[in-house]
């Protein structure tokens, strides 16, 4: 299965958890709320441990909702809710790196979404460490847990 993979390193967390979040991902998970503004849904993948953002809620099993929030920042930031920081394999702290990562079949359609990822979790879940966008694509397109589901 040839699956193409968006893979976009932010910066380092700053001071109370806020995360960069960067204009790519902003315009593909980001809507519009009538009542709060710019918005995004956050969500739980049980399976993985790992946050997924989106603009709507996501109907599969597998990922938990957690909760609506505002971008922050005039759009430059998003903050992991607490309950979803509380769950996640690995705890996201300040200082450390945050990589989103998709799929095609993610950035598609009505309901889009990113996988919010510590570094070392993306490369933990990959199960090797390459600076190389293409041989990533490569090893992400070989690992079951970021197959796109069959329709």
């Amino acid at each position: 299965m040839d699956v193409d993979y968006e893979l976009i390193r932010t910066r380092e967390v700053r001071s109370q958890k806020k995360i960069n979040f960067p204009d790519k991902v902003q315009r593909n998970v980001s809507f519009e709320h009538r009542a709060h503004g710019e918005s995004v849904e956050w969500h739980y993948e049980e399976n993985e441990g790992v946050a997924v953002i989106s603009n709507d809620r996501l109907s599969d099993e597998r990922y938990v909702h957690i909760k609506r929030a505002n971008v922050m920042d005039d759009g430059v930031n998003i903050r992991p809710p607490n309950d979803l920081i509380e769950d996640l394999s690995r705890p996201i702290y300040k200082g450390m790196t945050t990589v989103y990562l998709a799929h095609e079949d993610m950035l598609e359609g009505d309901i889009r979404s990113v996988y919010l990822l510590t570094e070392s979790q993306a490369f933990t879940l990959i199960g090797e460490r390459t600076d190389d966008s293409k041989e990533l694509r490569e090893v992400l397109s070989n690992t079951p847990r970021f197959l796109p589901i069959p329709e």
